[in-house]
């Protein structure tokens, strides 16, 4: 039975308004890039490099407040009382929740590995915390190489994924989405408060403005139920793209937190010699210093954006020559691709830059050496693995994940879309 045009139109404007995102902070241009597209390469890096300063003085002022204690002292309360810390994100987020589950597992990992550290403390103590944190990416692991549009339209998919991971009560959830709006990340957090988990909301756009214009967010951010982290840094360097300012305050910002309760976990058990063996460089551990040394970081980058940019130049000319990515089905295989050599962590950031470019500048994602249908990749990367899975588990630190959802199951979330 077909639906009447009428009830089309109705759903139509109610989905449209409820999508009308112009507003948003992080949709705006950046008055400090607005005229990038004029600029050379090094210009446009000096742009970023400034824009990026000013992200990394919001962190270390949100570190200074100390904003950051109920998130800390909820993770480190699951972890010792043997439950799970949840990380939830679309896109650039659920890549960013992947990394941060990859890289506390590979620190676990390396900690039981140093027999001399290790033997200190009660591995008893420690050995389910590799398995505590877990990353939610709307639509699976899959999306780490493709981009999975439609999942982000729809609170039910965030609500049933989350709910299979093995959501409990008493478990903590981090709900996060630059825009503050992303319908799959308001779903976890939903089924957070549903089941009785701790929930944080982790955002980059003005509570007002959100209020304002987008009716879950609005519910979600009036919900004194759910912490809210708001991390506003303003417009992005390139407008709308907020993997950039947006998801690296975010990075910094959960990566503080569970770089906190590490060390809270830790330092009951070992002396200061031993935890600077294990990469805790400065102690007594200070949050105010570890902020400080991440902003340094922005002057170290700006002496090296002449080199950058030459690598930049050099990337862009080799797609140049490579071929027309857009129309040719496939390009000349022996010149114009860029390949990647990626290691334990560092190949997380070249699958996501790598795999964002898609959606942003319309070019094809990463595929398969085998793959005789899809469009050729401007780009590859490789490990030095003799198979896939076993790259797989180098990236993640654990076995890939994908979603085992039916038609069935896809249709009954569709069909409750709950904006």
């Amino acid at each position: 039975m077909s639906i009447p045009v009428s009830e089309e139109s109705r759903k139509f404007i109610l989905e449209e308004v409820e999508f009308r995102l112009g507003e948003l902070l992080t949709e705006q241009a950046h008055p400090l890039s607005k005229e990038m597209s004029e600029a050379s390469v090094l210009d446009g890096l000096y742009m970023i490099n400034k824009i990026d300063k000013g992200m990394l003085s919001v962190y270390h002022e949100l570190v200074k407040k100390g904003a950051f204690a109920r998130p800390v002292e909820d993770v480190l309360e699951a972890i010792e009382s043997g439950n799970n810390v949840f990380l939830c994100g679309c896109g650039a987020t659920g890549r960013l929740s992947i990394q941060i589950e990859a890289v506390w597992r590979d620190f676990w990992k390396n900690f039981k590995r140093n027999k001399e550290i290790a033997k200190k403390i009660d591995l008893s103590l420690i050995n389910s915390m590799e398995d505590q944190v877990v990353s939610v990416m709307a639509g699976g692991d899959y999306a780490l190489i493709k981009s999975v549009e439609n999942f982000e339209d729809h609170k039910s998919f965030g609500k049933k994924q989350i709910l299979d991971m093995g959501l409990k009560k008493a478990d903590v959830v981090f709900s996060i989405t630059e825009g503050g709006e992303t319908s799959f990340v308001i779903g976890t957090a939903w089924m957070g408060i549903d089941v009785g988990a701790k929930v944080h909301f982790v955002y980059n756009n003005p509570d007002e403005i959100l209020i304002n214009n987008v009716r879950r967010s609005r519910e979600v951010i009036e919900d004194k139920r759910i912490n809210k982290i708001n991390l506003t840094t303003g417009p992005q360097a390139l407008a709308g793209s907020t993997r950039m300012q947006a998801a690296s305050i975010q990075t910094l910002v959960l990566g503080t937190i569970f770089a906190e309760v590490v060390y809270k976990i830790l330092s009951k058990y070992l002396r200061e010699e031993d935890l600077r063996t294990i990469g805790y460089s400065f102690l007594p551990f200070r949050l105010d210093e570890f902020a400080r040394k991440k902003i340094r970081l922005a002057e170290i980058i700006k002496k090296e954006l002449s080199n950058i940019a030459k690598l930049t130049t050099m990337e862009i000319e080799t797609y140049e020559h490579g071929g027309n990515f857009f129309n040719e089905k496939d390009v000349n295989p022996n010149k114009g691709f860029v390949t990647y050599v990626g290691g334990k962590i560092s190949s997380l950031v070249i699958l996501t830059d790598t795999t964002e470019r898609a959606p942003t500048f319309s070019t094809p994602a990463f595929r398969e050496l085998d793959d005789k249908e899809m469009k050729a990749s401007p780009s590859y990367m490789i490990l030095p693995m003799d198979n896939n899975k076993e790259a797989w588990e180098l990236l993640l630190k654990r076995s890939i994940r994908g979603l085992d959802w039916d038609k069935k199951h896809i249709k009954s979330c569709s069909v409750k879309r709950n904006l």
